[in-house]
Formats: structure tokens, C-alpha cells, sequence
């Protein structure tokens, strides 16, 4: 039997009340992306990055409310 791939985020920053998921997709045979979800202004707003850590430090930097 084969594990199974485990769903949701793969890192979160919280500041108080305020979380911000980053998730790993890959898309098609692309390359692998990370994505932060957040809402802003009432729309959801996804900002991929190639690079995990700055993927972190964005969420970070949107959870701390400096975004």
C-alpha cells in the first residue's frame, strides 16, 4: 500500500487571530510552486513563488499586516 500525500498547508504564519497557509501545487509537468493565500480588500488574493522561502516570508510579512 503506498502513502498517501498529505493535503493542506505545508507551512502557516500567524500573527494573533491572523493566518496565512502556504501550499506546494504542481501544476501539470511544471515545476514544483508555492502559493500564499490570503484575502485582501474582500477578495482572495494567491501569489505563487518558486522558492519556499520566500514563499514563508511573504506570509509572514501579509500575517504581520505589512502587505
Amino acid at each position: 500500500m503506498s502513502a498517501k500525500k498529505k493535503k493542506g498547508p505545508i507551512f502557516v504564519a500567524k500573527k494573533g487571530n491572523v493566518e496565512v497557509p502556504v501550499y506546494t501545487i504542481k501544476p501539470g509537468c511544471q515545476n514544483e510552486q508555492h502559493v500564499v493565500c490570503y484575502y485582501e480588500d474582500g477578495k482572495r488574493q494567491r501569489r505563487s513563488f518558486a522558492n519556499l522561502e520566500k514563499a514563508k516570508a511573504e506570509a509572514t510579512i501579509v500575517a504581520e499586516g505589512r502587505r
